[in-house]
């Protein structure tokens, strides 16, 4: 055997061994996926709205970890998007689905007045420290605001009026229920009659077709028999919801959901689709 086969033959098992490599983690990430699909499934035919909200806040709050976590920073785009579109501190800004505490940090640092609630009871410390002493923070869902417009457990958060709105990063896709979104977006206009309200979101396009693979459809059929079993009415065809393990349920917007939700608010919507999905609601002029 030449000098030169000898040479290479640590170069040739390196590269079968990288390429075994490769295969078993194409082969493992393939396996994740059609598990993940299968358990979204599961979830989403044997889970009703209210349920998939609940298990979704509760994976946040695990993330969370009562405040183990780092604190994010606010993204470079989140901080013009403030910036261009809030009215000038010390405005008032009621803010929601706020965890713990990223968007009011600096929101308080620039001089607004915060008042932030947040379903997750782990980020409840985080929140108080990050608005401070002249702001609020609530353990609160937007289901809570809403029994709270109609006079129901009113004094978990002030009622008042505000000078903008900010719905925490992608707070409002994990919304579910059409219907409560419509409703939520309502109250909002009400709570900030004449300021914006600042959502960001999950974007899908309106032609985009649903993609279920063989392991949704197979966990899909063990949620409806669980769905049965529980007694539950027929599961819920949730269109355009998907299921992350990192952050629960949330639902994909198209353009034309976002223009209902601001019409449902009296407000025309300025949607800007990057780097991530957000849109300022105004008045119209």
């Amino acid at each position: 055997m030449s000098v030169t086969r000898l040479k290479a033959l640590p170069t040739r098992a390196l590269a079968r061994g990288v390429l075994s490599y490769a295969t078993a983690t194409r082969t493992l990430a393939r396996l994740i996926d059609h598990s993940i699909a299968g358990l979204e499934g599961l979830l989403s035919h044997g889970l009703m709205s209210e349920e998939r909200e609940a298990l979704t806040v509760a994976i946040n709050q695990q993330v969370t970890n009562g405040g183990g976590t780092a604190r994010r920073a606010l993204f470079e785009w989140e901080m013009r998007w403030f910036a261009e579109a809030l009215p000038k501190a010390p405005a008032s800004v009621l803010l929601g689905g706020a965890g713990d505490g990223a968007e009011a940090l600096p929101l308080r640092a620039a001089g607004y007045e915060v008042h932030a609630f947040e379903p997750a009871a782990s980020c409840l410390a985080p929140l108080k420290a990050a608005v401070g002493p002249c702001g609020s923070a609530s353990v609160l869902s937007y289901q809570d605001l809403l029994a709270a417009s109609l006079g129901k457990d009113a004094q978990r958060i002030a009622v008042r009026r505000y000078d903008a709105v900010v719905l925490g990063w992608n707070s409002l896709s994990h919304v579910l229920d059409a219907e409560t979104r419509s409703q939520l977006m309502r109250v909002l206009a009400r709570l900030c009659p004449q300021g914006p309200i600042l959502l960001s979101f999950n974007l899908i396009s309106e032609s985009e077709p649903e993609r279920k693979s063989r392991a949704f459809e197979l966990g899909a059929r063990a949620g409806a028999t669980l769905a049965r079993v529980r007694g539950l009415p027929e599961p819920e065809q949730a269109e355009r919801e998907r299921f992350w393990p990192h952050s629960g349920f949330v639902h994909l917007f198209t353009r034309a959901e976002i223009d209902a939700l601001a019409k449902a608010a009296g407000r025309l919507a300025s949607v800007r689709e990057g780097p991530f999905p957000h849109a300022v609601m105004r008045l119209a002029k």
